[in-house]
């Protein structure tokens, strides 16, 4: 309960303290989407952001690639937690080298470090979720955050959505372990 709480309170900090930033740039259709995106996800309670992120990246703006918006639609439908992960794994292990996209889908992220020794080892509030989330579901986030970052979507939105992401997510794992 512990490290629930420590994740609750951590990603509250990082999404509220966010909400300060102001953007007055102009937006591009993707902009707008990911707004919109952000508003909905976080018009759920924390445990539902995760089924919510997924929902809104199946309507994806042009930029992100058809399949990892495809994934999104399929992880929804997944009979079982393990088709869920294997989904995800699957959607992102383009963006990964081989001994990073092979570990067990299932298995908790933290569990990448052994393996993924490259330029996307996470640090901050990612850094924080890897004990909090599944490995698939881990990467297909990063995955989702490099393609917001490489087309140019408004980046403080971007940030929302992906933490928002693991916020949900990191609930939902948590939800999924067996109590000691």
């Amino acid at each position: 309960m512990i490290n629930h709480c420590k994740l609750l309170a951590f990603l509250f900090i990082c999404i509220v303290s966010s909400h300060c930033a102001a953007n007055t740039e102009e937006k591009t259709p993707c902009d707008k989407w990911i707004v919109d995106a952000v508003h909905n996800i976080q018009s759920v309670p924390p445990n539902k952001r995760f089924k919510r992120a997924l929902e809104q990246l199946q309507h994806a703006c042009e930029a992100i690639p058809v399949t990892l918006k495809q994934a999104a639609t399929d992880s929804l439908k997944a009979t079982s937690v393990k088709q869920r992960f294997n989904i995800l794994l699957q959607a992102a292990a383009p963006y990964y080298q081989d001994a990073c996209r092979d570990i067990a889908a299932g298995r908790p992220a933290q569990e990448l470090f052994e393996f993924c020794q490259g330029d996307d080892y996470p640090d901050g509030p990612f850094g924080a979720m890897l004990t909090h989330v599944d490995a698939a579901t881990y990467l297909y986030g990063k995955a989702v955050e490099k393609e917001l970052k490489k087309a140019g979507i408004d980046k403080h939105y971007s940030k929302l959505f992906i933490l928002n992401y693991f916020l949900g997510a990191g609930l939902a794992f948590e939800d999924q372990k067996p109590r000691l």
